[in-house]
């Protein structure tokens, strides 16, 4: 989606933007590598970092915001909580899908993503593997359109210079002939 702005919000007991919001996307691919363990204290706080990314999208046209949750755990830090934070981008009309990694979570825990997608617009997924969570960010890109309205644009051709030869021509050649064979006599 080279037309996008894309951003990375990571969450653990705190919440930092890794890229904000921007087009550029080897920059967020590169950062995106170096997520790792140990950026943050242990823990798992969605709800912030849903809130973190909705502050980033709050001005963005209604509509066009997405937040992609990735997540290997459930919520057991921060605030606002999961619910509060989906239903702010439901006012934002954000939408939201989320992943879970599987099998690392409860079934309480899938019912809080699946609650968060379901406020939103969004979907839940379960990421089994690899293959299974390029399929899910094909099918939420497939889902994902924005549609682009481009201005219209003028494309002027300019005529003039057909008329700006012949005009110079004559104008030489009234100057030639006033100064060489229509003198006036005094």
């Amino acid at each position: 989606r080279p037309v996008e702005l894309l951003g990375l919000v990571g969450s653990a007991i705190g919440v930092f933007a890794q890229v904000p919001l921007t087009r550029d996307s080897d920059v967020l691919l590169a950062l995106l590598r170096r997520v790792g363990n140990g950026m943050l204290p242990d823990g798992t706080a969605i709800g912030t970092g849903l809130a973190m990314s909705e502050e980033h999208l709050k001005d963005r046209p209604r509509g066009s915001g997405v937040i992609v949750l990735f997540t290997d755990g459930g919520n057991n830090t921060g605030s606002p909580d999961p619910i509060k934070a989906a239903e702010i981008a439901r006012a934002l009309d954000i939408r939201v899908y989320t992943i879970g990694v599987i099998p690392s979570l409860s079934a309480r825990e899938e019912d809080v993503l699946q609650r968060i997608a379901s406020i939103t617009g969004g979907r839940f997924y379960r990421a089994t593997d690899p293959a299974a969570l390029a399929g899910i960010m094909d099918a939420i890109d497939r889902v994902e359109k924005t549609q682009r309205y481009l201005p219209e644009v003028l494309t002027y051709r300019e005529h003039y210079v057909f008329l700006l030869i012949p005009a110079t021509v004559l104008l030489l050649l009234e100057l030639v002939l006033r100064v060489a064979w229509l003198r006036r006599l005094p």
